[in-house]
């Protein structure tokens, strides 16, 4: 009895690759997205010091009115 061989198809990979490799993507776009926010964390501290520094800051009364005031204006425009 004659036993055939199956030629092996080297550029499949193993069935458990493409989940492992899926995993690995997924990691690694969650680490690039960890460090997109910390930059952009930093970015906006060193902004936030260099206008402390500078002396461009609000109490926190003057920060309340200008958002209430923002508001106001865009909920006019909206209404229009």
């Amino acid at each position: 009895m004659a036993t055939s061989i199956r030629p092996v198809d080297f550029d499949l990979p193993p069935p458990i690759a493409p989940m492992s490799d899926a995993r690995k993507l997924d990691y690694y776009h969650e680490l690039e997205a960890r460090e997109r926010t910390r930059v952009f964390t930093l970015g906006d501290l060193a902004v936030g010091l260099e206008d402390a520094a500078a002396g461009r800051v609000q109490s926190v009364e003057q920060l309340r009115e200008s958002m209430k005031t923002r508001h106001a204006r865009s909920r006019s425009r909206a209404k229009g």
